[in-house]
């Protein structure tokens, strides 16, 4: 979705792409995230700022399958019924 957003046909000129990276654009996580920010910036925004993005449990790794917006997570997190496996498996890691 976010890709056929940002995708320009070859046929226009060098400095469309440029001027459409300039236009302000709605978070297409528009349930999750408020964001208002230029199109050239969406692609950043969505991977690494976004709250409305959705992410997996840190607790997958110890058999937790929930998946859900970034800024619900630390409810999840203090809830999972995995957390303790995963914190331990964390642990262990570490050393």
């Amino acid at each position: 979705m976010v890709q056929d957003v940002l995708s320009i046909p070859p046929t226009f000129s060098p400095s469309v792409p440029r001027l459409l990276d300039k236009l302000m654009v709605t978070c297409p996580n528009s349930d999750s995230c408020e964001e208002s920010l230029q199109r050239g910036s969406l692609s950043d925004h969505l991977r690494y700022r976004c709250s409305g993005t959705m992410v997996a449990c840190q607790y997958a790794g110890a058999g937790c399958d929930h998946r859900g917006p970034a800024k619900a997570m630390p409810k999840h997190r203090s809830e999972c019924k995995f957390r303790k496996e995963g914190e331990q498996e964390e642990t262990r890691r570490d050393f």
